[in-house]
């Protein structure tokens, strides 16, 4: 199997015995240290279906991931991949009821890579911007990464590569939520406090909320797949041929009858809209 280039034995990962943690010096550097050519992927020892991503005080970058996810493999898998490709270190931690070895071999030979659908991958993803945001990108026509918006010198937020942590080449992608996940609205209610927010109540203003065809995209080659987002993709977003609907206030409330919004009842507003225009063939 090849991995966008690498051989699986390739893929550069050290594995770490039990006990240690992201608060741990680096076993592996002769200074104890960690950098940007490390980061870090752990099963956490909770029977959970959480998963969460950032660096922690040591300045180590790391996916962590609770026993029940329901599709640990193919995260530990892809984000394996990306990060070798990135060429980083990744330290593997898990359990001592796991084998590291073994999961890993496992984890890439069942998960496929390039323009491949997987039976798990959904039919549709989603993006949310602000209002103003959405106006220019209207008018360009594509979603553009960070990293292109920046180098453009529009508005581009960052409050997830600030506040996380995520490496530099993050910026370099447009990330795609699952259709029934509420953290793009929080992405979007997070840029207009200036800090994370997370609280499904908190009231805040809606933007858009652009809905793609997700396979499409895979099969089209375009998607870039790391464990932590459902998908990305490398620089630009078209809006042809992949966007299906744009769901903003106006297609979320017509008759106007919500006069505060929250993350959560936007979510379920604008899904509700979204089926209705795949049920009409919009």
């Amino acid at each position: 199997m090849t991995i966008k280039g690498l051989r699986m034995t390739e893929l550069n990962y050290r594995l770490v015995p039990t006990g240690w943690t992201q608060e741990c010096k680096n076993p592996f550097c002769g200074d104890g240290s960690y950098g940007p050519a490390w980061s870090c992927f752990e099963i956490v020892d909770v029977d959970g279906d959480r998963f969460f991503h950032g660096t922690g005080p040591t300045g180590l970058f790391g996916l962590h991931v609770e026993r029940l996810v329901a599709d640990l493999e193919t995260r530990m898998a892809d984000f394996l991949r990306y990060e070798a490709a990135h060429g980083r270190t990744v330290i593997v931690a898990a359990p001592s009821d796991s084998d590291k070895s073994a999961l890993i071999e496992r984890a890439q030979q069942h998960t496929p890579e390039g323009p491949v659908v997987r039976l798990s991958d959904p039919r549709w993803a989603v993006h949310s911007t602000g209002s103003d945001a959405w106006r220019s990108i209207r008018r360009c026509g594509e979603l553009q990464s960070l990293a292109r918006l920046s180098a453009g010198r529009a508005y581009a937020g960052g409050l997830g590569l600030s506040t996380f942590g995520e490496p530099a080449d993050y910026a370099g992608y447009v990330a795609l939520g699952r259709i029934d996940g509420i953290g793009p609205e929080h992405v979007v209610a997070s840029h207009q406090k200036g800090q994370v927010l997370t609280d499904e109540d908190a009231e805040y203003e809606p933007g858009v909320r652009l809905y793609f065809d997700a396979h499409r995209i895979i099969q089209d080659g375009l998607a870039t797949r790391d464990g932590v987002h459902l998908l990305k993709v490398r620089d630009r977003l078209p809006l042809a041929p992949y966007m299906r609907a744009a769901i903003g206030v106006e297609e979320a409330d017509p008759d106007g009858s919500v006069s505060a919004w929250t993350p959560r009842l936007f979510l379920e507003r604008a899904n509700s809209c979204f089926q209705r225009t795949l049920s009409h063939g919009a």
